[in-house]
């Protein structure tokens, strides 16, 4: 391709060089046509596009701190390692403390049981002495009514009676008081147990290490992270654009492209927008989440994302075939085998195609995109269309 427009160009230079009288009168030193090649002017979907740098990373992301305090006797994975939630240990914290205290919380639950035990027996004790005293009362009360018995024998059952179901009422509650006691000794236990177990920390989600912060031996405490997780099957593309556009971004429907080094990676719409734009900073956040399983990019990686602004159907002509003359973007159109050149009102320049608002240009014209720098207004041109990559 490059030697035939070199021989198009030498041979545009010597038809420039040689002037050939015309047998029509009135076109005495016109110059002999100029080879073009042309590309007709068409309607296109353009945009204006916006390009920032964005983060790949994972939409699920958690930094794994000890429960409880104390030095780590172990730590099971390492970075790269794939974990399963629920599943997989990943560290463990100093559990000597915690287990001897689950031991006295289940010595004391013991205890409180056989204290149960023990006021239930005293109760059976009271209920079995209550009823006999019931039944000498009853008896006495009967000899009393039928004057076999003394008033003060009568009298006497009764207390006796009395005493023996105050008894029992006293064996009731410290049988309620018993059980009491077993109930706080139990949750005593489950505290414990808790404890204990929150020396063993085990996966929170599926994913996979990506860094391992602390190693067996030093200090751990809640809030100081000694793992960091993340889910590669989901991932996101995070980028942070001027204010400027905020308005102009929407979620759902704005179009994104995301590129490395002009390979498109993926295509789709923002997923997410920042709510605000940073005050300090004046950018606003944006992402767009990859579709599950993405693996054409890694976790981390800086790409490029393209913004898609305002689509919209408009008349253009290939960027190529427009040239700045007079601090003015220009064209050259053929019309009736001539060159006539056109100042247009350019606006989106859509990479290939240059959106035209205004300058006289109809749908169709064939536009000069080779060759244009050896025309002049009213030339004479042969035009050619223009192949594929010309």
């Amino acid at each position: 391709m490059n030697r035939a427009w070199f021989l198009l160009g030498i041979a545009a230079l010597s038809l420039a060089a040689c002037r050939k009288k015309s047998t029509s009168p009135g076109t005495a030193g016109e110059k002999g046509p100029v080879p073009v090649l042309v590309l007709p002017a068409r309607k296109a979907r353009v945009a204006r596009r916006v390009r920032a740098r964005c983060t790949i990373r994972s939409r699920t992301r958690v930094l794994v701190s000890p429960k409880v305090p104390g030095v780590l006797e172990g730590v099971f994975v390492e970075a790269g390692d794939r974990v399963q939630r629920g599943e997989t240990l990943l560290f463990r914290s100093d559990s000597k403390g915690p287990s001897d205290a689950l031991r006295a919380a289940r010595a004391g639950l013991e205890a409180a049981r056989k204290g149960v035990a023990q006021a239930e027996a005293a109760l059976s004790a009271a209920r079995a002495a209550e009823a006999k005293a019931r039944l000498d009362r009853d008896r006495m009360k009967r000899l009393y009514e039928g004057a076999s018995a003394t008033k003060d024998a009568f009298e006497k059952a009764l207390l006796a009676w009395e005493t023996a179901a105050a008894q029992v009422r006293r064996a009731e509650a410290a049988v309620g008081l018993a059980r009491a006691r077993v109930g706080s000794a139990e949750a005593q236990v489950a505290l414990a147990g808790k404890g204990l177990q929150d020396c063993t920390v085990r996966a929170p989600m599926d994913g996979v290490v990506t860094r391992k912060l602390m190693e067996r031996g030093e200090m751990g405490d809640p809030g100081a992270p000694v793992l960091a997780l993340e889910d590669p099957g989901h991932l996101e593309a995070a980028a942070f654009l001027e204010a400027a556009l905020f308005d102009a971004v929407r979620a759902g429907k704005t179009k994104i492209r995301i590129l490395r080094k002009g390979e498109v990676l993926f295509s789709g719409v923002i997923s997410w927008k920042a709510p605000s734009v940073d005050p300090g900073l004046r950018v606003f956040e944006v992402r767009a989440y990859l579709p599950e399983g993405f693996s054409r990019a890694a976790s981390g990686e800086l790409l490029t994302m393209e913004v898609l602004l305002d689509p919209h159907e408009a008349l253009t002509v290939p960027t190529g075939a427009v040239v700045i003359r007079k601090e003015r973007p220009t064209v050259f159109v053929v019309r009736r085998g001539r060159a006539r050149l056109l100042y247009l009102k350019t606006g989106v320049v859509d990479g290939e195609r240059t959106e035209v608002l205004e300058g006289g240009l109809k749908e169709g014209e064939p536009v000069v995109v080779r060759g244009q720098a050896f025309l002049e207004e009213n030339a004479p041109v042969l035009a050619r269309p223009a192949g594929k990559g010309e």
